[in-house]
Protein backbone atom coordinates (compact mmCIF):
# COMPACT_ATOMS: atom_id res chain seq x y z
CA UNK A 1 0.00 0.00 0.00
CA UNK A 2 1.44 3.90 -0.54
CA UNK A 3 0.46 7.07 0.35
CA UNK A 4 -0.13 9.68 -1.97
CA UNK A 5 3.48 10.91 -1.26
CA UNK A 6 4.24 7.25 -3.33
CA UNK A 7 5.88 6.15 -0.01
CA UNK A 8 5.12 2.49 1.22
CA UNK A 9 3.09 2.76 4.02
CA UNK A 10 1.47 -0.05 6.19
CA UNK A 11 -1.61 -0.57 8.69
CA UNK A 12 -0.62 -0.34 12.21
CA UNK A 13 1.39 -3.34 14.13
CA UNK A 14 -0.95 -4.54 17.52
CA UNK A 15 1.72 -4.96 20.65
CA UNK A 16 0.02 -6.01 23.81
CA UNK A 17 2.14 -6.33 27.44
CA UNK A 18 1.71 -5.59 30.27
CA UNK A 19 1.70 -1.18 30.95
CA UNK A 20 3.54 -0.28 33.68
CA UNK A 21 0.47 1.70 34.80
CA UNK A 22 -2.37 3.72 33.44
CA UNK A 23 -1.71 6.23 30.55
CA UNK A 24 -3.20 9.62 30.78
CA UNK A 25 -5.90 10.18 27.97
CA UNK A 26 -3.56 12.88 26.69
CA UNK A 27 -0.61 10.21 26.14
CA UNK A 28 -2.80 7.45 24.26
CA UNK A 29 -4.43 10.23 22.13
CA UNK A 30 -1.22 11.70 20.97
CA UNK A 31 0.61 9.91 18.21
CA UNK A 32 4.66 10.20 18.48
CA UNK A 33 7.27 10.14 15.86
CA UNK A 34 10.24 7.81 16.26
CA UNK A 35 12.85 7.85 13.97
CA UNK A 36 14.58 5.31 12.97
CA UNK A 37 17.65 4.12 11.51
CA UNK A 38 18.46 0.91 9.37
CA UNK A 39 22.27 0.86 9.84
CA UNK A 40 23.57 -1.99 7.54
CA UNK A 41 26.96 -3.08 7.83
CA UNK A 42 29.13 -4.00 4.87
CA UNK A 43 27.79 -7.73 5.12
CA UNK A 44 24.52 -6.00 4.83
CA UNK A 45 23.79 -6.67 8.21
CA UNK A 46 20.82 -4.67 10.60
CA UNK A 47 22.25 -2.96 14.03
CA UNK A 48 19.22 -3.57 16.51
CA UNK A 49 19.16 -2.95 20.42
CA UNK A 50 16.81 -4.56 22.85
CA UNK A 51 14.61 -2.16 24.74
CA UNK A 52 12.91 -2.32 28.19
CA UNK A 53 10.02 -4.66 26.53
CA UNK A 54 12.89 -7.59 25.80
CA UNK A 55 11.88 -7.01 21.82
CA UNK A 56 14.51 -5.83 19.66
CA UNK A 57 13.86 -2.32 17.51
CA UNK A 58 16.25 -0.27 15.36
CA UNK A 59 18.40 2.53 16.84
CA UNK A 60 16.85 6.21 16.61
CA UNK A 61 14.06 7.98 18.62
CA UNK A 62 12.31 11.00 19.01
CA UNK A 63 13.23 14.52 17.81
CA UNK A 64 14.34 17.18 20.38
CA UNK A 65 14.52 21.18 19.34
CA UNK A 66 17.97 21.47 18.65
CA UNK A 67 17.55 18.77 15.51
CA UNK A 68 17.21 20.76 12.63
CA UNK A 69 15.76 17.57 10.40
CA UNK A 70 14.52 13.99 11.33
CA UNK A 71 18.04 12.71 9.36
CA UNK A 72 19.59 14.72 12.59
CA UNK A 73 17.41 13.37 15.13
CA UNK A 74 18.41 9.89 13.72
CA UNK A 75 22.17 10.84 13.62
CA UNK A 76 22.22 12.03 17.21
CA UNK A 77 20.34 9.29 18.74
CA UNK A 78 22.50 6.73 17.16
CA UNK A 79 25.48 8.39 18.36
CA UNK A 80 23.93 8.51 21.85
CA UNK A 81 22.79 4.90 21.85
CA UNK A 82 25.72 3.39 20.44
CA UNK A 83 28.19 5.77 20.07
CA UNK A 84 28.56 5.57 16.37
CA UNK A 85 29.11 8.52 13.67
CA UNK A 86 26.32 7.39 10.78
CA UNK A 87 25.95 8.87 6.96
CA UNK A 88 21.79 8.90 6.82
CA UNK A 89 20.39 8.30 3.56
CA UNK A 90 16.99 8.23 2.11
CA UNK A 91 13.37 7.21 4.05
CA UNK A 92 12.26 3.69 3.58
CA UNK A 93 8.75 4.00 5.08
CA UNK A 94 6.69 5.07 7.93
CA UNK A 95 4.63 2.43 10.07
CA UNK A 96 1.97 2.98 12.62
CA UNK A 97 3.13 0.83 16.44
CA UNK A 98 0.30 0.90 18.61
CA UNK A 99 1.72 -0.29 21.66
CA UNK A 100 -0.50 -1.76 25.19
CA UNK A 101 -0.39 1.54 27.70
CA UNK A 102 1.73 3.79 25.79
CA UNK A 103 -0.66 4.40 22.42
CA UNK A 104 0.39 4.92 18.93
CA UNK A 105 3.78 6.09 17.61
CA UNK A 106 4.88 6.84 13.98
CA UNK A 107 7.67 4.55 13.28
CA UNK A 108 9.26 6.52 9.79
CA UNK A 109 13.07 4.61 9.14
CA UNK A 110 16.05 6.09 7.12
CA UNK A 111 18.52 3.93 5.85
CA UNK A 112 21.92 4.55 6.92
CA UNK A 113 25.86 3.36 7.10
CA UNK A 114 28.48 3.41 9.67
CA UNK A 115 30.86 6.61 8.89
CA UNK A 116 34.82 5.00 9.62
CA UNK A 117 34.69 1.98 12.55
CA UNK A 118 31.68 -0.16 13.31
CA UNK A 119 32.97 -0.24 17.08
CA UNK A 120 29.77 0.13 18.85
CA UNK A 121 29.09 1.12 22.67
CA UNK A 122 26.06 0.15 24.66
CA UNK A 123 24.10 3.19 25.53
CA UNK A 124 21.66 3.85 28.25
CA UNK A 125 18.61 3.04 25.99
CA UNK A 126 19.43 -0.80 25.36
CA UNK A 127 20.31 -3.41 26.81
CA UNK A 128 21.99 -5.44 24.15
CA UNK A 129 23.46 -4.46 20.70
CA UNK A 130 24.26 -6.99 17.97
CA UNK A 131 24.18 -6.69 14.25
CA UNK A 132 21.89 -9.43 12.61
CA UNK A 133 21.57 -11.08 8.55
CA UNK A 134 18.14 -10.64 7.64
CA UNK A 135 18.01 -14.37 7.70
CA UNK A 136 18.22 -14.23 11.01
CA UNK A 137 15.32 -11.22 11.61
CA UNK A 138 12.76 -14.15 12.10
CA UNK A 139 13.96 -15.80 14.87
CA UNK A 140 14.34 -12.93 17.37
CA UNK A 141 11.41 -10.84 19.20
CA UNK A 142 11.18 -8.33 16.76
CA UNK A 143 7.88 -6.54 15.99
CA UNK A 144 6.69 -7.05 12.46
CA UNK A 145 6.61 -3.59 11.57
CA UNK A 146 10.48 -3.07 11.98
CA UNK A 147 11.03 -6.81 10.51
CA UNK A 148 9.46 -5.18 7.05
CA UNK A 149 11.25 -2.36 7.56
CA UNK A 150 14.40 -3.82 7.55
CA UNK A 151 13.87 -5.95 4.70
CA UNK A 152 12.41 -3.03 2.14
CA UNK A 153 15.50 -0.83 3.23
CA UNK A 154 17.90 -3.68 2.33
CA UNK A 155 16.26 -4.70 -0.95
CA UNK A 156 15.94 -0.87 -1.68
CA UNK A 157 19.80 -0.29 -1.29
CA UNK A 158 20.80 -3.56 -3.18
CA UNK A 159 18.53 -2.77 -5.65
CA UNK A 160 20.43 1.30 -5.70
CA UNK A 161 23.74 -0.97 -6.43
CA UNK A 162 22.38 -2.77 -9.18
CA UNK A 163 22.46 -6.29 -7.17
CA UNK A 164 19.57 -8.49 -6.83
CA UNK A 165 17.69 -8.38 -3.90
CA UNK A 166 16.64 -10.98 -1.56
CA UNK A 167 12.97 -10.69 -2.19
CA UNK A 168 14.99 -11.69 -6.05
CA UNK A 169 17.03 -14.60 -4.67
CA UNK A 170 13.97 -16.34 -2.75
CA UNK A 171 14.49 -14.79 0.30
Amino acid sequence: MFTTSGLPCRPAEKKSWPPPGKPSRERINKIETSFKAILLDSEMRVLLGTNPRGEWELLGGRAEAQDASPQETVRREVHEEAGLDIVVGSIVDTWYYDIAGEGRVAVTSYLAQPRGDVSFVLGDEHTDLAFFHSHELDNINLPEGYRTSIRIGINKLQHSQGRPSTHDRGH
